[in-house]
């Protein structure tokens, strides 16, 4: 992001201390598991919060002394800028870095780190065209201290993380629903498929007319065709993916649906590697074949509603015979076999039918906060971007 025509710009280097960091001697213990908080740049790549309060390693003052590490004060901006560019995040106590980053002690009287923490986000393209490397990309102190960033008033600055942090409670008040929502239907899953009482115990065998997987060679994959789904077309999103999808001939499928011919309610689940990931075949789905990877369950429907049958395969009940037969050999396979001796509590089906209900209406208040949550992801990616460059001008009533 390099075009802040709205706002006065300065390099980095004129508005910060740049520090960079740097890892003591694995071979010296008298280094390790001392008072000083030690980051490492994948610590970032599932952080969701922008301040750091603790680290998986730390160091001791002995080590800051001996090393290239430095003791970073509160509010440093840490960018990795090593193999990984452009993850940011905010000190929330003193800390050292390896030497994945360059890290940012501002002059709080023209700048706000928080403010720079979104600017800095938003610049990792250009970092990724400053950077150089032959083993992995890096952008030395140097470049990194030339690049040119917006210094709008301190005030707007503060104005601007308030907004944004506005934005992103929103999206958090979504996605703490979603979870609650979340662990309610699990607890819905886990009441129903419960065999403890054991009055409606069946095997999935006896529910389905047919279990198979699909075709046990790779086929000859084509531009155009007939979907062929594997495991990644199950586990990719929340339903059955084909985008993308890799395709057959029209007749290898003839020939593949001999033996595994899927229709509408019927249910695929994931046999090997990821286990267990089911998914009811919807109406209106094109004609398609499977993998080896995938079984094919055709529940006998006077006996099993579809969707209850795939819930199964999402509750502790499951998990616990799944462990059954692994006897702790670290299963990545589920033979035919024991996809039809797993054992299932299958009521009558107007009892079924009211569980699936209760489902339904979960499913839907979770893909309407989902929904939600998505947009406001967007709502705030765009004001970032029109706010720090300055397109959209935020009020403020006094100067802080």
């Amino acid at each position: 992001m390099s075009n802040f025509s709205e706002w006065p710009v300065a390099k980095l280097c004129e508005i910060a201390q740049i520090y960079s960091g740097g890892t003591p001697s694995r071979a010296d213990p008298s280094m390790w598991n001392g008072d000083v908080p030690w980051l490492t740049p994948g610590e970032l790549t599932k952080k969701t919060r922008r301040t750091v309060l603790s680290t998986a390693e730390s160091i001791t003052k002995g080590a800051i002394r001996s090393s290239g590490a430095v003791l970073l004060p509160v509010s440093t901006l840490m960018v990795t800028t090593r193999a990984t560019l452009g993850s940011c995040a905010l000190a929330g106590l003193p800390m050292a870095t390896n030497q994945g980053f360059k890290n940012l002690a501002f002059n709080k009287e023209i700048a706000d780190p928080e403010f720079y923490y979104f600017v800095l986000r938003e610049m990792s393209s250009e970092m990724k065209r400053r950077a150089s490397g032959t083993t992995f990309l890096e952008i030395p102190v140097g470049e990194f201290g030339n690049l040119s960033v917006p210094v709008p008033p301190l005030h707007e600055q503060r104005r601007i993380v308030e907004i944004l942090d506005e934005a992103d409670n929103v999206r958090r008040a979504h996605q703490r629903t979603l979870e609650k929502i979340s662990l309610v239907r699990k607890g819905i899953i886990a009441q129903a498929m419960s065999l403890e009482r054991g009055d409606f115990c069946s095997k999935l065998g006896d529910l389905a007319s047919l279990i198979v997987d699909g075709v046990h060679h790779t086929p000859t994959y084509r531009e155009t065709g007939v979907p062929f789904i594997t495991v990644e077309n199950l586990t990719r999103g929340p339903g059955i993916s084909l985008d993308p999808v890799r395709r057959v001939s029209k007749g290898d499928h003839a020939s593949y649906a001999r033996r595994a011919d899927p229709a509408p309610g019927d249910i695929l689940v994931s046999k090997d590697g990821t286990l267990g990931v089911a998914r009811v075949i919807p109406e209106g789905l094109p004609e398609f074949s499977i993998f080896v990877s995938v079984a094919l369950i055709k529940p006998k429907r006077s006996l099993l509603n579809p969707v209850y049958g795939c819930a199964f395969f999402e509750s502790p009940e499951f998990f616990r015979q799944l462990r059954r037969i692994s006897s702790g050999t670290g299963l990545n396979h589920i033979h035919l076999k024991d996809f039809k001796a797993f054992e299932i509590n299958a009521p009558a089906l107007n009892l079924q039918e009211s569980w699936v209900i209760r489902l339904g209406e979960l499913d839907d208040a979770m893909r309407k906060e989902r929904e939600a949550m998505l947009k406001m992801e967007r709502v705030s990616q765009g004001l970032v971007t029109d706010l720090i460059a300055g397109r959209v001008r935020v009020p403020v009533t006094s100067a802080v």
